[in-house]
């Protein structure tokens, strides 16, 4: 019979060890920047409208983005706040991202029927573009 509790400690200890050497490697900042300026980058190709390869390697490319945004930005909360206040950090994340995500589809809906699909989309990727500049300038004038 095969212990599986002690398969899973393996295995954990396999993932903890992969995430360190991928984190120490790139570090946050610079994984949250490739995955905002990759995505940046499907959101603005969809106005190329190139056929269906494209919209493949865009539904790729965006679904490794949106993989690894989520799990990085919980360690940068749990990183950045005090250790008797995370529960607190890790709440206020969740609700701003229950906002964004009510209030996007009504927000992209109302946009692309007065622009369009493709406009959208682009109107949407040079937001995130900004975001992302933002976001970087902010990261250089703290560290």
């Amino acid at each position: 019979m095969v212990n599986f509790s002690s398969l899973e400690g393996t295995t954990q200890e396999s993932c903890d060890s992969s995430h360190k050497r991928f984190k120490n490697r790139l570090g946050y900042h610079r994984i949250m920047m490739i995955s905002i300026f990759s995505g940046a980058g499907c959101l603005l190709a969809l106005l190329l409208n190139t056929g269906y390869g494209l919209l493949a390697a865009n539904v790729f490319i965006w679904g490794a983005c949106t993989s690894v945004n989520q799990p990085v930005a919980l360690m940068m909360v749990s990183q950045t706040v005090k250790p008797s206040e995370r529960g607190l950090g890790m709440s206020i994340r969740t609700m701003s991202n229950r906002i964004v995500q009510l209030t996007n589809p009504l927000l992209f809906g109302m946009m692309t029927t007065v622009i369009g699909l493709a406009g959208g989309f682009g109107v949407m990727g040079v937001l995130l573009l900004g975001f992302g500049v933002l976001y970087h300038r902010q990261s250089k004038a703290k560290s």
